[in-house]
């Protein structure tokens, strides 16, 4: 709980419609519920991750391929448990998307509408594609930009080319001028690395370098009305419930001042009013996986 185990790096391609994103985290990193205008291509190395899209909950292991489609609502846990989560997000705007949808064969009835591509697919063929990417980004020094975009590319068409018809269905586009997804992971980054006693809107603006106005604007889009300070709350107490049911639990005041809290009743009393239970009744309790979507609902 004294440190946040993570490392986020992003490559765009050529023409900066298209970004790779390598992610590994060690501890629980959580996106709570929110939209971006971008496509992600979602695809694993180690690990396993939830995803909650359209109402419904998809575990994503190793050789599963999820993809979050832009304006629409979602949320993620990596690292539950524990258990480092190593991957690759393929970011492709709107325009890109459809351009490589295209160039993998989809035929579209309303080229107009917005296209959104249905739960995940399994396809362990296209790994060796997901391994030679990483292997370019983590051993190479430097990363060469050109092979990760050749590699992204050809995973990107692999993928697409196989994804099943019927889980592809169309809509009319509805923009929303939200947060783009590098700067969103940057924020809840900032969050999951912050203590309490050193969280200020003020320092998180200036560690992403934005105005209040423009921070209080895109999150207010982006997580469908809620307000960074809610959401930093939301994801703090969802990182003490983690601790709490973590089989390395020492004590609720050990958490307390991990987490940053000016003293251990402080805690107590913060997460009963938000959770209607002590801290140590949820210790107590048999340990369960839970996704939490509280900020942005």
């Amino acid at each position: 709980m004294n440190s946040f185990g993570s490392f986020n790096a992003f490559w765009d391609t050529t023409e900066g419609s298209v970004e790779v994103n390598y992610f590994r985290y060690h501890d629980l990193f959580e996106t709570p519920s929110h939209l971006h205008d971008e496509y992600a291509l979602i695809a694993l190395a180690d690990g396993a991750t939830d995803y909650v899209q359209f109402g419904t909950r998809e575990h994503v292991h190793r050789g599963d391929f999820l993809i979050t489609n832009g304006n629409t609502l979602h949320a993620s846990v990596y690292a539950a448990g524990g258990r480092r989560t190593e991957g690759v997000a393929l970011t492709f705007t709107a325009a890109a998307f459809h351009d490589f949808l295209g160039r993998a064969g989809v035929e579209r009835e309303h080229p107009a509408r917005q296209c959104v591509l249905m739960h995940k697919v399994s396809l362990p063929e296209a790994l060796p594609q997901v391994d030679a990417l990483l292997r370019e980004i983590s051993e190479s020094r430097p990363p060469s930009r050109r092979i990760i975009e050749g590699l992204a590319t050809a995973l990107s068409l692999q993928v697409l080319r196989a994804w099943p018809r019927l889980l592809i269905r169309e809509h009319s586009p509805a923009p929303r001028g939200s947060m783009p997804r590098q700067r969103l992971i940057r924020t809840l980054e900032y969050m999951a690395a912050t203590r309490k006693r050193d969280f200020s809107i003020d320092a998180l603006c200036q560690a992403l370098n934005v105005t209040r106005r423009e921070l209080y604007a895109s999150f207010a889009l982006t997580t469908d009305g809620d307000t960074p300070a809610a959401c930093y709350r939301s994801l703090l107490l969802r990182r003490a419930e983690e601790a709490l049911r973590s089989p390395e639990f020492s004590s609720v005041k050990r958490i307390a001042y991990d987490l940053g809290f000016r003293d251990p009743s402080h805690f107590v009393a913060s997460f009963r009013k938000a959770r209607g239970v002590t801290p140590g009744v949820v210790a107590r309790s048999p340990r369960r996986g839970t996704l939490s979507a509280d900020c942005g609902r």
